[in-house]
């Protein structure tokens, strides 16, 4: 059996303390999150895997009421 290391276990760590904190949002505050964090937001969304990897995303960004 393979034993974790230290980095994985701690990856492994965050991912679930990112599981078990996850809420639904439903007030928001009216601050807009800058282009930066935004980009960032869908540079990581499109690292999840895909069916096949085929990636067949699309993002909507939606920045007014």
């Amino acid at each position: 059996m393979k034993t974790a290391n230290k980095a994985q276990t701690t990856q492994a760590m965050d991912a679930l303390k990112a599981i078990y904190d996850r809420r639904a949002v439903r007030e928001y505050t009216g601050v807009h999150p800058s282009r930066e964090t935004i980009r960032e937001l869908l540079d990581a969304a499109v690292q999840a895997p895909s069916a096949m990897d085929l990636q067949p995303w699309e993002f909507v960004v939606v920045q007014n009421a």
